[in-house]
């Protein structure tokens, strides 16, 4: 059904409870600017192996009170979603949230816990280590992660599907274009075909000078629609700056594989929201 959403909604964007960088209240106030109708945040969950980039208990804690806040002051003038990025290995209750991201930045292998995303000395150094250089194992492995963390019943989106590119942009890792890298996506992708999933195109990985195009890459993403699989734009924005960031281009990107809607939260539901 087509709903009441008149905009592209920001939902996965990040603050000082998580990684990011900016309040939540500076979230509000740039998107009031701009004459938003509606935001969400969506802070990393709970790591109980890790606390550097997430939201500890304390901090969730707060951030749903500052959420509260924010919403009485200002929920006259934009509407404000509350949602959470939920990591496959992270320990917070689910429940209170509006929409729930379900992300995966680990692989656990044996009893170490190896970051996706946290620099590429770090994956260089992982893959060498437990993986004897095999990068295409260390992507299959990742994807397996993924397909487990979307089948949580509360998730709604998948968040940066192919998260493990961060760090190719030279392409000396993996050939993103080989179909031993694109074979894992791929059947991660149909293993959730039954879940019904929506797939966020992120541009996250832009912004922050890591790559020149978002996730997910153009081969998985024609296969997406090739499956009639949803997808929503997000901006995954550790700034307020960026809470849109690229929302035009990544339509653009949506239209070229035959995309002619994406799904948006209308603050009850994911409805459509027509490109043209």
């Amino acid at each position: 059904m087509i709903g009441e959403v008149l905009e592209l909604i920001s939902l996965h964007n990040h603050t000082v409870f998580c990684d990011g960088k900016d309040t939540m209240e500076d979230f509000v106030k740039t998107a009031l600017n701009d004459g938003a109708a509606a935001l969400g945040f969506s802070g990393h969950s709970h790591l109980p192996f890790d606390e550097r980039y997430c939201m500890t208990h304390k901090s969730e804690t707060d951030y749903n009170k500052e959420f509260d806040r924010l919403k009485d002051l200002y929920g006259s003038r934009i509407k404000l979603y509350r949602g959470i990025e939920a990591e496959f290995f992270g320990d917070s209750d689910l429940t209170p949230y509006e929409f729930v991201i379900g992300s995966a930045h680990f692989i656990h292998k044996g009893d170490a816990y190896l970051e996706i995303d946290e620099s590429k000395a770090t994956v260089i150094k992982n893959v060498d280590k437990f993986y004897g250089g095999d990068y295409y194992a260390y992507v299959s492995d990742y994807y397996k992660t993924v397909a487990e963390s979307a089948k949580r019943k509360e998730v709604d989106i998948v968040g940066h599907l192919d998260l493990v590119r961060k760090f190719n942009g030279d392409g000396k890792m993996f050939d993103e274009k080989s179909l031993k890298y694109l074979t894992p996506a791929y059947e991660a992708v149909e293993e959730l075909l039954p879940y019904d999933r929506i797939f966020e195109m992120n541009s996250g990985a832009v912004s922050r000078g890591y790559r020149t195009d978002p996730y997910i890459g153009a081969d998985i993403l024609k296969f997406l629609h090739d499956h009639n699989v949803r997808v929503t734009v997000s901006a995954d924005a550790h700034q307020a700056c960026n809470y849109r960031f690229m929302f035009d281009g990544m339509v653009e990107i949506l239209k070229t594989v035959g995309y002619r809607e994406v799904w948006e939260y209308d603050g009850k539901d994911f409805v459509l929201f027509p490109l043209e």
